[in-house]
């Protein structure tokens, strides 16, 4: 997968590498705390550093830490080991939204509600779109089956979470009530933070990061030189290897950082995340084995058992044959690996990639958090099963050549994708859309998606009036160096859509592919880094969304319709390749 694709994900918590500065192989210093007493035998094998090592410089990552863990017996400190590898220059990376399921796991122990409990009880403002019949609970949002895909792009800077949930009845469902796996983690924050009257980060940071003393978690980083420094720069890995670094994404407003931290925001530590997973194992078998724990636990046992227990299918066949099915319980996923429990997340923003995976009935986990995205989501679940593989003494799956073959098909499918859009625009009679390109531009608004703006390319920009939003994205792309091929230069009509996101998502670009029908691909604009002075521009692959606009028997646009933006889950995917593609959003062009 092209690694600018995998910047429509959003993803989940964000984690620094590990503190450390580059190069990242200073010795782990302990506290004296359970979950940071390292025992005398290493867990992992001794040539895993190098495997490690030889990891991240074929997958072209500038760096990696690795944490691992074994629970002792009852009244014995647990193992754990840091494998930290390659330069982290100065950041963070990604880890799932089992946090927000954990803040609701507080309020049910509270008895504010329980997870039967109607969302629109709670939230007034909350409704589904009025074509979903069924009505949601806390735990139907919790586990992503609502029938709602993720939609992504329908929330930008400057939304209130009031705003964003007052769009979601405006939302297109891609799926029948409980019938496919879906994104609802900012309703379940804003639950949250409405519920108690406290801001969203403020709660977590409260209950949970401060009971299992992760000193090293936050939502809101300091940005002072000496707290910088501790912290890794993020990187993105071109489809020819290149290396290149890219501003970190999360610095927002305070009203942005509380839309987006139920799906994703975290800062912290490989350390910390082994106090996190220390309790999360020891919680979910106290949950299983009553009185198998003195602990005393931030959030209930059974609020852990709720979260780590299958709720709503997320695969419909395991990938491999040692791998199960995943089902999704809440901001977890849970299946089986070579014959044992295996429970795992991970995630990706802009320059970071992570995965967490654990077995509460083995006493075992891990986590690996890499600098880049979509090549660093590789490594970090190639490092993780390899972690597990040798933390339970299983057959060693090469799962290092299994990923390069997912990538090698990945990159002939986008190839002949490339080639077969080509080949139908060489076959197609170069001639303009149905209308004057005038006709085109202009303000669009969809209740769900808000406000977006159709600009002409800057070259043509002298031909058109241009509107303020246009005037703005034509200044940011000038000068800004190209990170990808696309666009390509093509004699057809183009197009800029204006529509500001979040990770400097800052435009469409889409092209014609015959008639009113265009081909788009999302646009990224970069701030200057440590690296570099000036902007930075990316493109996802052509074709990833679809656009075409509606126009009146007189000749007057009035809407324009896109496809491929919703992130509907793979049960829907698999659909869509059947039935081919559906209208996802549908934009009314201002009057």
């Amino acid at each position: 997968m092209h690694p600018i694709h995998k910047l429509a994900l959003l993803l989940r918590l964000t984690l620094t590498l590990a503190s450390f500065q580059a190069p990242l192989f200073a010795p782990v210093e302990t506290d004296g705390s359970a979950a940071d007493a390292d025992a005398a035998a290493p867990l992992l094998s001794a040539d895993f550093e190098e495997f490690a090592h030889s990891l991240i410089e074929e997958w072209h990552v500038p760096g990696m830490a690795i944490g691992v863990i074994k629970l002792g017996k009852e009244g014995e400190a647990p193992r754990v080991q840091f494998v930290n590898v390659g330069t982290a220059g100065q950041g963070r990376a990604v880890d799932p939204d089992a946090f927000t399921a954990a803040s609701v796991g507080v309020l049910v122990d509270r008895g504010l509600f329980n997870w039967t409990t109607k969302v629109s009880s709670l939230i007034p403002d909350f409704a589904l779109p009025g074509s979903i019949e069924g009505e949601a609970s806390v735990l139907d949002i919790m586990s992503h089956r609502t029938g709602l895909p993720r939609h992504d792009h329908s929330y930008s800077p400057g939304v209130t979470h009031k705003g964003f949930i007052e769009r979601i009845k405006h939302l297109r469902p891609s799926a029948e009530f409980r019938e496919a796996w879906h994104q609802m983690f900012m309703t379940a924050a804003y639950l949250v933070s409405k519920l108690t009257s406290t801001p969203f980060t403020d709660f977590v940071t409260s209950a949970i990061f401060k009971p299992l003393n992760m000193t090293a978690s936050t939502f809101s980083p300091d940005t002072s030189p000496t707290s910088w420094a501790h912290l890794s720069d993020s990187f993105m890995t071109l489809d020819n290897g290149t290396v290149s670094e890219i501003p970190y994404g999360f610095k927002e407003s305070f009203e942005d950082l509380q839309v987006n931290a139920g799906a994703g925001g975290v800062v912290s530590s490989a350390r910390d995340l082994m106090k996190w997973l220390e309790f999360l194992m020891t919680a979910r078998n106290e949950a299983i084995h009553p009185g198998s724990s003195n602990a005393s636990f931030p959030v209930s046992p059974q609020s852990i058992l709720k979260m780590s227990s299958a709720h709503m299918p997320q695969t419909l066949r395991g990938e491999y044959p040692d791998v199960s099915a995943t089902v999704y319980g809440l901001g977890l996923g849970f299946g089986s690996y070579q014959g044992f429990e295996l429970i795992r997340h991970g995630g990706s923003i802009p320059g970071f990639g992570t995965q967490v995976v654990w077995s509460s009935e083995r006493g075992v986990g891990a986590v690996a958090l890499c600098n880049a995205d979509g090549s660093g989501n590789s490594v970090s679940d190639i490092a993780t099963y390899r972690a597990f593989d040798t933390l339970l003494r299983l057959k060693q799956v090469d799962w290092n050549s299994r990923y390069k073959e997912k990538a090698r098909l990945a990159k002939e499918l986008k190839t002949a994708t490339l080639s077969a859009t080509a080949a139908k625009v060489a076959t197609l009679a170069l001639s303009p859309p149905t209308l004057s390109l005038d006709k085109y531009l202009g303000a669009y608004t969809d209740p769900g998606y808000s406000n977006i703006t159709v600009c002409t390319t800057p070259e043509n920009a002298h031909l058109f009036h241009l509107a303020p939003e246009c005037a703005v994205l034509h200044s940011l792309l000038d000068g800004a160096l190209s990170l990808t091929e696309l666009p390509p230069s093509s004699p057809r009509a183009s197009f800029l859509i204006y529509r500001p996101g979040y990770f400097s998502q800052s435009h469409l670009w889409i092209t014609q592919d015959e008639g009113d029908r265009f081909l788009g691909s999302w646009g990224y604009l970069f701030g200057p880094t440590s690296e570099r002075k000036e902007r930075t521009l990316a493109y996802a692959e052509i074709g990833e969304i679809g656009v075409e606009f509606v126009a009146e028997s007189n000749g007057e646009v009035v809407g324009m319709d896109w496809s491929g933006v919703w992130g509907p889950g793979a049960i829907v995917v698999q659909r869509e390749k059947e039935e081919g593609r559906r209208v996802e959003v549908a934009f009314t062009k201002a009057a």
